[in-house]
């Protein structure tokens, strides 16, 4: 499980391993920053599928805090650049950003039955 104020550090680490392999020459060297920028790049992804929770638990601005939680812990963007993005209160977006943060550090598994049900159902009434 990754947690959300590592995904920045993440990006910036592939960027790293990037720079230092164009400038390996040691066969056995490169071999392990690949390896360590493939496990970096299989992080990144476990992000996107933790991100389908946040989509799983809310029911009601699913879309909206979201694209919050990508833009501060993503994208970095400041409190206030976000205050300005969204048209919105300080206080809302700290509880919003709050929940998700909740939301994203979960563990897959302990996403109940019914809420999966429920996102199923809502999913598909949409295409309706």
């Amino acid at each position: 499980m990754i947690k959300a104020k590592d995904i920045r550090s993440m990006k910036e680490s592939i960027i790293k391993y990037k720079t230092v392999l164009d400038k390996e020459t040691n066969p056995l060297q490169i071999f392990i920053i690949k390896s360590k920028i493939k496990e970096q790049q299989y992080r990144l992804m476990d992000v996107e599928s933790q991100l389908f929770n946040i989509e799983i638990y809310l029911y009601k601005d699913a879309q909206l805090h979201k694209e919050i939680f990508i833009d501060k812990y993503i994208n970095g963007l400041t409190l206030n650049q976000l205050v300005i993005k969204y048209n919105m209160e300080r206080t809302t977006i700290y509880r919003f950003l709050s929940a998700d943060r909740k939301i994203f550090e979960r563990y897959l598994y302990k996403v109940s039955p019914f809420l999966f049900m429920a996102a199923l159902i809502i999913s598909n009434t949409d295409k309706l």
